[in-house]
């Protein structure tokens, strides 16, 4: 069964220039554009993100009530399971 790739309209213009500037592949290129990074600066902050850039991550819901039952868990010398997935999207892995 063929898989067939949909990508998000685009400006051919965007997607040529953020290619040249930035020597990499059209398709590096057309995924920056689409995700809102249009100059070659606002492309290079995206792909050099720094650890300080993100959120406390206390700022995540329920964070910290996890975190309190890992540990009590642990304490207590009980097992605990972590699912996860693996890096899909580029952003995110367990």
């Amino acid at each position: 069964m063929a898989r067939f790739w949909r990508f998000a309209p685009h400006d051919s213009v965007i997607v040529g220039r953020i290619a040249q500037e930035l020597q990499c592949s059209p398709l590096l290129a057309r995924v920056l554009a689409a995700r809102g990074q249009t100059t070659r600066e606002e492309a290079l902050a995206y792909l050099r993100t720094e650890l300080t850039d993100l959120h406390e991550p206390a700022l995540l819901p329920g964070v910290s009530d996890a975190a309190e039952q890992i540990t009590t868990a642990l304490e207590a010398g009980r097992r605990i399971t972590i699912y996860g997935d693996y890096d899909v999207d580029g952003v995110t892995a367990t």
